[in-house]
């Protein structure tokens, strides 16, 4: 076993306002199941003084808060244990962090091995590089603890040459990307690998989708139209790379 446990502690850094500001503990064990043991805990900071559309206008709730404990399937322990064996920490020295470093403490402790070892403490060198799978990990939280539902997306298509449709649901618990497509009404399903998903979500992301120019529902004409989770539809016959990206699924 390459761990026996990771716990992490994280606080946003200084310079963050609210509604972002926030601190959590994450503690993740193996289980004899080789699967992935999880308690968790989240708190949002210092919102007394802000307004309730203060808070909600920036995709929040009033009820941000959460703890969730509980089990992830085995899909997630290779994931954490591919993050243990490729992180290395240095001494976190708080006391030498600025208003634009986030407090990120992080504690090892080893599986089996060599005697004597015992649990290291301290920040990844790398932060970026390690916090990457954790927040998809936070995200499966989420969803495991009925907090948020799997990622959705639907485009479609209307050409001349004939229309398109792709749906994608991705599930951070399970790691599982399903896929539907329709081209002139024939439909067909599939997988898609779960590594695939990032750099379709950075390139669907890499642009903001104003809400006003949300659509209740896409317009029967020729263009290409993207829905992300909710009931707005957005017009992206402008931005190629996003719906060349999304053809390509």
């Amino acid at each position: 076993m390459p761990f026996a446990s990771l716990t992490i502690r994280f606080q946003s850094a200084g310079m963050i306002p609210p509604p972002f500001t926030h601190y959590y503990t994450l503690e993740v064990k193996p289980t004899p199941k080789n699967a992935l043991h999880v308690d968790f805990s989240i708190t949002y900071t210092d919102r007394e003084e802000l307004d309730e559309e203060d808070i909600t206008g920036e995709g929040f709730t009033l009820a941000d808060n959460f703890d969730w404990s509980g089990t992830l399937g085995p899909d997630w322990l290779p994931v954490l244990d591919n993050v243990v064996a490729n992180t290395r920490l240095k001494p976190l020295r708080e006391s030498e962090l600025s208003e634009k470093d986030d407090y990120l403490e992080v504690l090892i402790t080893p599986g089996s091995g060599p005697t004597g070892q015992s649990t290291q403490t301290g920040t990844p060198t790398n932060p970026d590089a390690f916090l990457y799978p954790i927040q998809e990990l936070i995200q499966a939280i989420y969803e495991a603890g009925g907090k948020e539902k799997p990622f959705e997306l639907s485009y479609l298509s209307y050409q001349q040459s004939g229309d398109r449709e792709l749906h994608i649901q991705a599930s951070f618990a399970n790691r599982s990307v399903q896929v539907i497509t329709v081209n002139n009404r024939q439909e067909q399903r599939k997988t898609m690998p779960w590594e695939a998903l990032q750099p379709l979500m950075s390139t669907v992301f890499a642009y903001d989708y104003n809400p006003e120019d949300g659509l209740a529902k896409p317009p029967k004409r020729d263009g290409h139209f993207l829905t992300v989770g909710t009931d707005m539809w957005f017009d992206i016959s402008a931005l190629p790379e996003v719906y060349r990206a999304l053809e390509r699924v």
